[in-house]
Order: C-alpha cells, then sequence, then structure tokens
C-alpha cells in the first residue's frame, strides 16, 4: 500500500498557503516589493470584480427578457 505525502488532506491547504518570503536586502527593496504585491492582488480583485458584475448583467438581462415575455 503507497502511502501518500500529505498525510492529512487538511494540511495540505495550510502548507501551500505559506508564502515564501524574499530575501531583500534594503528597506526599498522591501517597500518595492510589497508595492508590488499590494499592486498585483489589487489587480486580481478588480478582474473578480468586473466578471461579477458582467455575470449579474446578464442574469438581469434574462430576468427583463422573462418579465417582457410574462407581460405579453
Amino acid at each position: 500500500m503507497r502511502t501518500s505525502r500529505w498525510p492529512c488532506i487538511s494540511a495540505r491547504p495550510r502548507l501551500l498557503a505559506r508564502k515564501a518570503k524574499a530575501a531583500h536586502t534594503s528597506k526599498p527593496c522591501k517597500t518595492t516589493s510589497a508595492l508590488a504585491g499590494w499592486a498585483y492582488s489589487s489587480a486580481g480583485q478588480v478582474a473578480s470584480a468586473l466578471r461579477s458584475m458582467a455575470v449579474l448583467q446578464v442574469y438581469q438581462a434574462k430576468l427583463l427578457c422573462a418579465l417582457d415575455e410574462s407581460e405579453t
């Protein structure tokens, strides 16, 4: 019987969630790295919000069409 590398399934996400810290030598490098990380995170949130808006607009259009058909 083959043993799993991950003894507990719930332990795997915690291990994957840990971030590797970059070794920066100066404070400006650390600040720039942090700002780049925040910008990347913000861009992901914006993309998620835009997709949600598009999905909700399609849902709203379908509801309006169904409402229009039910009135006629």
